[in-house]
């Protein structure tokens, strides 16, 4: 029994010594998934504070003494319609077999939810994507999430660009791939056929055609 307790409050500091503190005392957390089909989950958790009149966009729950509000949207253009959202600007590139989404931070609004996040300590941005991130503060390219941890919300992060997500296209991509395996092949084929053509044909060229003994051309 004590080697359990033993094992267990090992495993509870590791815990504690391994989670950044801003993420263990952070009063607001805020997730965005960008999911497959190109809708946003997006949740906030808000811990120690009262919001008043959310959007009717939001979903609003309790999770044991937090404020749980959950909303989803059709895509990013549509999330730059919401009245209260995240004070991001975002611009997208499309191409044939994917795009990339460009995330800058905005001036943030004077109303609504973010406004009433300022007195709350502790605040903790999560993006998560089906691609990969370019992350402006670090220059280093992240795969499927990445979080920002900030003292609060008006101290988030200064105006400019936030980061940039490439997003491919799996189907299409699984497509051009299977054509182009294809094309390949095709290709060596045509070569390994020609190159027998041309084995054959210096082999006849070789070969003397045969002739008839001069007795056999006499009894003739």
């Amino acid at each position: 029994m004590k080697k359990l307790f033993r094992v267990l409050g090992l495993t509870l500091l590791m815990v504690l010594l391994c989670c950044p503190s801003s993420v263990l005392a952070a009063d607001v957390i805020w997730q965005l998934q960008w999911q497959d089909d190109g809708t946003l989950r997006e949740e906030v958790q808000i811990q120690g504070g009262e919001v008043s009149d959310p959007d009717s966009t939001w979903r609003s729950s309790h999770r044991g003494d937090s404020l749980l509000l959950q909303r989803e949207t059709a895509d990013w253009s549509s999330y730059q319609e919401l009245p209260d959202r995240l004070p991001l600007l975002v611009r997208e590139i499309n191409f044939v077999f994917g795009q990339i989404t460009y995330l800058s931070i905005d001036s943030p609004p004077s109303d609504g939810l973010w406004a009433q996040l300022k007195g709350l300590s502790g605040f903790r941005l999560s993006i998560s994507a089906p691609g990969y991130f370019k992350i402006s503060e670090t220059n280093k390219w992240e795969e499927i999430q990445y979080s920002w941890d900030c003292p609060d919300t008006t101290t988030w992060l200064p105006t400019g660009s936030l980061a940039r997500i490439v997003t491919v296209d799996g189907f299409l991509s699984a497509v051009a791939i299977v054509l182009l395996a294809m094309l390949i092949i095709g290709i060596k084929f045509l070569n390994r056929l020609k190159k027998a053509d041309e084995i054959i044909a210096e082999e006849f060229a070789l070969t003397p055609p045969e002739e008839s003994p001069p007795d056999q051309a006499e009894a003739q």
